[in-house]
Formats: C-alpha cells, sequence, structure tokens
C-alpha cells in the first residue's frame, strides 16, 4: 500500500481513501508478524554452508548466468522441471520438521478467509500482507 502525508496530516491510501492511524497500525502488524529464533538453534536446523563451488574462488573462477546454448538447453530444463517436482515433498518434510522445532506450521498455501469467498487471490511475500488487510478492509 502506497501512503501519501499531505500538509494536514492525513494519510492516503492509493485509492485516495483516507488511511486511520489504528488501520495503518494493523496493516503493520500484518506484515512484521515475526517471530526469531536463536542464531545458534538455526543453524542446528539448516546445517552449516560448505558449497563445492563458489563464486569467489580465485583458485576456480565460474561464471554463472542465465545463458544455456541449445546443445544443453533442453536437458536442462528437463532436469529443472523433474527437480521441482521432488521440492514439492521437500518442502513439506521440512515444513513438519520446522513445525516440530518452532510449533508454527506453515503449507505450501496459506488459506486467507477463504470460507465464503467468491475469489481467491494468489500472491506471496509483502504482497500478502497488503491483500490480507485490503480482505479484511473489505469485509468490514
Amino acid at each position: 500500500m502506497l501512503l501519501f502525508k499531505l500538509k494536514n496530516g492525513a494519510l492516503f491510501d492509493e485509492c485516495n481513501k483516507i488511511v486511520s492511524l489504528n488501520d495503518l497500525q494493523k496493516r503493520f502488524e500484518l506484515d512484521e508478524n515475526i517471530e526469531l529464533e536463536e542464531d545458534s538453534e538455526v543453524k542446528k536446523f539448516v546445517g552449516e554452508y560448505h558449497p563445492k563451488h563458489y563464486l569467489l574462488n580465485k583458485k576456480e573462477p565460474m561464471a554463472i548466468g542465465p545463458l544455456d546454448l541449445q546443445a544443453y538447453l533442453f536437458e536442462h530444463k528437463a532436469q529443472q522441471g523433474e527437480a521441482m517436482k521432488a521440492a514439492k515433498q521437500v518442502i513439506l518434510d521440512v515444513s513438519k520438521e520446522f513445525e516440530k522445532w518452532t510449533g508454527r506450521h506453515y503449507d505450501l498455501f496459506e488459506e486467507y478467509k477463504l470460507d465464503d469467498a467468491e475469489i481467491a487471490i494468489v500472491c506471496m511475500n509483502s504482497t500478502a500482507g497488503t491483500t490480507k488487510f485490503v480482505v479484511d478492509k473489505l469485509r468490514e
């Protein structure tokens, strides 16, 4: 949500509607719902990162980018497709482990007030918090 402050101190959203400080606080509570874990515990869960090949290795210079020539493009795309299929189960398995550790459950998708909805919006990242705010406003 874009906010503009006018000279008289009022805040307006992108639809030129005045936003109260209470509504603004609710929006930020949705966006900033963050629970932090101890670094040492996170490292135990994630593991230490020891790459076999890395970009800043002077002894093994390499370039990584989006170029994939015709000889290998289809082979690489097929491998990407298979990796994405396998990733779904890995994500679900890690999510279960994460829930055991933190008590917080995450699924592939989060449903938000869909029980009687006529329309569903699929979004991700910071857009989700803004979308929840708008859904709440439209349901008032």
